[in-house]
C-alpha cells in the first residue's frame, strides 16, 4: 500500500481568525447556559420550598395525633389509680407495658407519690436511675402543685429529663375517695419527637426544639416552625434544611457547562487548525493500518477495493496485490453479495459518516480456501483526493460467537437467579411486617389483658380452672413474644437495619447489673455464680445490644450447666484497643465438630440439647451479630464434658473522651 505525503505551511492569519471564531462560540454558549441554569434553579427552589412546607405540615400532624393518644393513654391509668385497680407493682407493670407499647419509643412513665418522690418506673431498664429520687426542678414543682390544687393534668415546658437530654413532663393528679394519693408521670423525650419530624421531612434536613419561643411565634428566617400543643402547654419546633441541593447541582452544572463552551471553542479552533494539516496525517496514516490488529478494506463507490491492510490478507488469505483492484463481492458468500452492494449504495448516498452492518450473527465473510464465517463490520465514509472512499473494518467473530453464546446462557441463569433472590428478599421483608404488626402488637394485648384477668384486677372470675388458663395463656405468650423479638432482632442485624447508637459506658458496671438480674435463676437451679468485674474499664457501644449479649451468653451458660456446676462472668481491657467479657460454664461443652454450627439461627447441637432444654437457637446468632455490629467479635472455645468460655470483645473508650455518665 502506497504512502501518502503532504507538506503543511502555517498561515498566521488563518490562526487569528481560527480564535475570534472560537472565542465568539465560547460567549454565545456561556450566555444561553447561564440563562437556563438561572430559570431552571429558582423553578427547583420553589418546588423544594413548597415539597419541604407540605412534610413538615404533614409530620407535625402526626406528631401531634401521637402525643393526644399517649395523653389518653395516661389518662387510663389516672383512672386505674382512682379505682385501686394498680396498687401493686405488678398490676402497674402490665399496664405501664401496654400503654408502652402504644405510646412508643419516647414515652418514660412513672408513679409519683405525695411527697414528690418517684416511687415507680417504666421501662425499668431506661428509667432505674429515676427510681426513689424526688422532683426537685422548680418548673416540674410548679406543675405537680397546679394539677395538685386544680386537680387537672399539667405539663412542663421543656425540661432536663434524668437521662440528660430534654423532655416534657406531664402529671396527672390521682384521688381516692376524696384522699389525694400521687401522681401518672408521663415523659415525652424531645429528640425523639424531633427525630420523627426529621425523619419525616426528609434525611437532608434537621429539627431544633426552640424552648423560648412561644407558640405562634415567628420562626428563624431559614426555618419552619410547627407548634405540638401538649395539656396546657405548646412546645414549638423549628424544622431547618441543611443544605440545598438545587444549588450545589446548580453550581456544579454552571461549572460543566463553562467547561462544555470553553472545550466546544477550543474544539472549533483547533478543529480549523487541523483542516490545514490533513495532508501531513495522511503520510501518517499508511504506516497506522499497516499496524491494525483489525482488517481494514477500503472501496471506491463502485465497490472496487483500494486499501487492502495485513490484518486482511490473514483473514481472507488473499494477498493484497491481488485484492486490491478487484470487486468487493469476492470476499462475500454469493447468496449475501447484492444485499451487500444495496447496503454500500445506499450508505454512500446518506449523510452519515459511519454505520454498525448489522452484527457477527447475521454478517458473513468468504475466504480463499470457500470457508464462510461470522464477521462484524464498521464502515466509514471519507473523501481522499476528490474521491469518496467507504472504510470497512472487520474483526473475525468465529471465536467470538462461541463466547457469547456462553456468555448469553451464563446470563440467563444469572437473571433467573437474581429474580428467584429477589422473590426470596421481597418474601422475607413482607413477612417480617407481618410479624411486626400482626403478630407482636395483638401478642403485647394477649399478655396485658389475659394477666389482667388473671389477676381478677375487674371482679372475680368465678371458676379457678379458668384462672389457671389465664396465666398459661399469659406465659405462652410471653414465650411466642420473646421468640418474635429475637427473630426480628436477629433479621435487622443480618441486613444493617438495626440502629446502633454507641456511648462510652463502664462495662464492669453494666455486667454486674446484668449479673445481679440473672442470680435468682442460678440459685433456683443450684449453681454457683462468680463474678470478677472490676469498675474502669470503658467500652464504647451500643448499652442495650451490649445487655442482650450478656444476657443470651449467661441464659445458655444456666440452661446447659447440670446442678451444683459453676458459672462465672468477669471483664477487663484486651489488646489492640478493645475490652472484652467473658461467660464460662462447667456445663456439658460442645464437641469440636459442632462449634462451627453453634451461633447459625435455629441450631442447637445434640439430641440431647433438643430433648432437656427449650430455645429457639438465636441467642448466640443474635449475640454474634450484635457484637459485629458494633466492631467486636464473638469467641467461642468449648471441650465436650467439661465446659464452654464465650468471650466477647467491643471497642474501648477512645483515649481523652469523657468518663461514662
Amino acid at each position: 500500500m502506497p504512502r501518502l505525503h503532504a507538506d503543511f505551511i502555517s498561515d498566521p492569519r488563518a490562526s487569528a481568525r481560527n480564535s475570534l471564531l472560537a472565542l465568539a462560540l465560547f460567549a454565545v454558549m456561556s450566555g444561553a447556559w447561564i440563562h437556563l441554569e438561572t430559570v431552571e434553579r429558582d423553578a427547583r427552589r420553589a418546588v423544594e420550598a413548597r415539597t419541604f412546607a407540605a412534610a413538615a405540615q404533614a409530620a407535625a400532624d402526626q406528631i401531634r395525633d401521637r402525643v393526644e393518644s399517649h395523653l389518653a393513654g395516661l389518662a387510663q391509668m389516672q383512672r386505674l389509680l382512682r379505682e385501686g385497680a394498680l396498687d401493686d407493682s405488678s398490676r402497674f407493670a402490665i399496664v405501664a407495658q401496654t400503654v408502652y407499647v402504644v405510646a412508643g419509643e419516647f414515652l418514660a412513665l412513672n408513679l409519683v407519690d405525695p411527697e414528690m418522690r418517684i416511687v415507680r418506673v417504666w421501662p425499668e431498664g431506661a428509667n432505674a436511675a429515676a427510681l426513689g429520687r424526688t422532683i426537685g426542678l422548680p418548673e416540674a414543682v410548679e406543675a405537680l402543685t397546679a394539677a395538685r390544687e386544680t386537680d387537672s393534668p399539667r405539663a412542663t415546658g421543656p425540661i432536663e429529663v434524668f437521662e440528660g437530654s430534654k423532655g416534657i413532663a406531664t402529671y396527672f393528679p390521682v384521688r381516692r375517695d376524696g384522699e389525694f394519693v400521687g401522681y401518672v408521670n408521663g415523659v415525652f423525650r424531645l429528640d425523639s419527637i424531633a427525630r420523627l419530624l426529621g425523619s419525616a421531612v426528609g434525611e437532608n434536613f434537621v429539627t431544633r426544639v426552640d424552648s423560648a419561643a412561644q407558640a405562634g411565634a415567628s420562626p428563624p428566617a431559614d426555618a419552619l416552625r410547627v407548634d405540638i400543643p401538649v395539656l396546657d402547654r405548646t412546645v414549638a419546633l423549628d424544622v431547618f434544611r441543611t443544605r440545598r441541593d438545587g444549588e450545589i447541582r446548580q453550581s456544579g452544572t454552571l461549572v460543566l457547562g463553562s467547561i462544555f463552551s470553553a472545550a466546544c471553542a477550543v474544539l472549533l479552533f483547533y478543529g480549523l487548525k487541523v483542516r490545514g494539516e490533513g495532508k501531513r496525517r495522511e503520510a501518517m496514516l499508511s504506516s497506522i493500518l499497516l499496524a491494525a490488529p483489525d482488517a481494514i478494506v477500503a472501496t471506491d463507490t463502485d465497490g472496487i477495493i483500494r486499501v487492502f491492510t495485513p490484518a486482511a490478507e490473514k483473514m481472507f488469505g488473499i494477498a493484497a496485490r491481488a485484492a486490491i483492484g478487484g470487486p468487493l463481492d469476492r470476499l462475500l458468500p454469493t447468496a449475501a453479495r447484492a444485499g451487500h452492494r444495496a447496503h454500500l449504495a445506499s450508505f454512500a448516498a446518506s449523510g452519515a459518516r459511519s454505520r454498525l452492518m448489522g452484527d457477527w450473527r447475521t454478517i458473513r465473510g468468504l475466504r480463499a480456501s470457500g470457508e464462510e464465517f461470522p464477521v462484524m463490520v464498521t464502515l466509514g465514509k471519507t473523501e481522499f483526493a476528490g474521491r469518496s472512499l467507504m472504510t470497512a473494518i472487520l474483526r473475525d467473530m468465529t471465536e467470538m460467537g462461541r463466547i457469547h453464546e456462553d456468555l448469553v446462557t451464563l446470563a440467563d441463569q444469572r437473571m433467573r437467579e437474581a429474580e428467584r433472590a429477589q422473590a426470596a428478599n421481597q418474601a422475607k421483608t413482607m413477612f417480617l411486617a407481618t410479624m411486626s404488626h400482626e403478630l407482636r402488637t395483638p401478642l403485647n394485648a394477649i399478655i396485658g389483658f389475659s394477666d389482667i384477668a388473671a389477676r381478677e384486677m375487674f371482679g372475680p372470675i368465678g371458676n379457678a380452672r379458668y384462672k389457671d388458663y389465664l396465666v398459661n395463656i399469659r406465659q405462652s405468650g410471653e414465650n411466642l413474644l420473646a421468640i418474635i423479638n429475637d427473630v426480628l432482632d436477629l433479621s435487622k442485624a443480618e441486613v444493617g437495619a438495626y440502629r446502633f447508637e454507641p456511648e462510652d459506658f463502664d462495662l464492669g458496671e453494666v455486667l454486674d447489673a446484668t449479673g445481679k438480674q440473672l442470680a435468682p435463676l442460678t440459685e433456683t437451679k443450684g449453681l454457683v455464680f462468680r463474678t470478677d468485674l472490676p469498675r474502669g474499664t470503658v467500652a464504647h457501644g451500643d448499652l442495650r445490644a451490649t445487655r442482650q449479649i450478656a444476657v443470651n451468653l449467661l441464659s445458655n451458660a444456666i440452661k446447659f450447666t447440670e446442678p451444683g456446676g459453676e458459672v462465672s462472668l468477669s471483664a477487663g481491657p484486651a489488646a489492640d484497643g478493645f475490652v472484652a467479657f467473658e461467660v464460662r460454664d462447667t456445663g456439658r461443652g460442645i464437641s469440636p465438630e459442632d462449634i462451627d454450627r453453634v451461633g447459625r439461627p435455629f441450631v442447637q447441637v445434640g439430641d440431647a440439647y433438643r430433648s432437656e432444654v427449650k430455645g429457639t437457637g438465636l441467642g448466640l446468632a443474635i449475640s454474634r451479630a450484635f457484637a459485629h455490629g458494633m466492631g467486636g467479635s464473638v469467641d467461642i472455645k468449648s471441650t465436650l464434658g467439661a465446659g464452654t468460655r464465650v468471650t466477647v470483645r467491643l471497642p474501648a473508650a477512645k483515649a481523652g473522651t469523657s468518663e461514662p455518665s
